[in-house]
């Protein structure tokens, strides 16, 4: 597996651009691929805990890392990502107090003076 610096060069194959975009599956190493080097990450379902107590708290993730990074939007060392909840179910066929989602995002050109 590619990290840092390397990762950012294989992913957009050397070339220089103002914004860097990573659509990742793997979430196991969020933190680590969240150095700044990407701009925006996109991320693959964790199926937000799947089993929430009241208010979406997860009781359990299916993907070790932190809680932060398991649902929704969020900001770490410069990159700001989102990670959806998915629509289905892992282990259990079920799902509470965590309702599935499809998420749209649209990307706008930003003026970067």
């Amino acid at each position: 597996m590619l990290s840092g610096k390397r990762a950012k060069e294989h992913a957009t194959g050397g070339a220089t651009r103002s914004t860097a975009l990573l659509l990742n599956r793997n979430r196991s190493d969020l933190p680590g691929r969240a150095r700044g080097f990407f701009d925006l990450m996109l991320n693959g379902h964790t199926h937000g805990g799947q089993i929430c107590l009241p208010g979406g708290v997860p009781i359990l993730f299916e993907a070790n890392l932190p809680r932060a990074f398991g649902a929704s939007a969020w900001r770490h060392a410069g990159t700001a990502g989102y990670t959806s909840v998915g629509i289905g179910s892992s282990v259990v066929p079920a799902r509470f107090n965590n309702r599935p989602e499809i998420t749209l995002h649209q990307l706008v050109r930003g003026d970067h003076s």
